[in-house]
């Protein structure tokens, strides 16, 4: 609705453009309160949203973000971005102080990956921004490397070669 602000101009415009845009039970929820001779009807669409809310909304939401995001590590086979993608999900939704979340950006990396861009950390003019750019690049050369040395470590059938040479018995 804000971007059609002039296609809605009015209250009840707006509540018919979010009611159709609704379905299933939801709407079966909300079809009374849409009803004009109901005295319980939307006189604004925030009453619509509100009612929403109420019924489909987490209202665990922000702590349910601040425990994942206390529990979010990334895992070895996903990349920074991947990661990172949920990173800021969870600071958003858990409404995370943004003070302290370079810290806790670099704790939740792997050890590789922290040991590449230990230098961007210690900085303190690199901002989280910078910072997870820097982790971005890192992250992909990491895996590029860890790739071709995979490759060089397989044999053409697919297995691997022995690290280690054993002694004729």
């Amino acid at each position: 609705l804000r971007g059609n602000a002039d296609a809605y101009p009015t209250k009840d415009l707006k509540i018919i453009y979010v009611a159709g845009r609704v379905s299933g039970d939801a709407l079966a929820l909300i079809s009374p309160c849409l009803q004009l001779t109901n005295r319980h009807a939307y006189e604004m669409i925030n009453e619509l949203y509100e009612h929403l809310e109420e019924l489909y909304g987490d209202l665990n939401k922000e702590r349910n973000a601040r425990q994942a995001f206390k529990n979010l590590t990334i895992r070895k086979e996903q990349t920074f971005q991947e990661f990172y993608s949920t990173f800021l999900h969870c600071v958003a939704d858990g409404n995370i102080s943004p003070r302290d979340l370079k810290d806790d950006l670099n704790d939740k990396l792997i050890w590789k990956l922290q040991e590449a861009v230990v230098t961007y950390y210690n900085d303190p003019t690199v901002t989280l921004n910078q910072f997870a750019k820097h982790c971005t690049t890192n992250d992909q050369q990491i895996r590029v490397r860890l790739e071709k040395q995979d490759q060089t470590a397989r044999k053409p059938d697919g297995t691997y070669k022995a690290t280690t040479e054993q002694a004729p018995a």
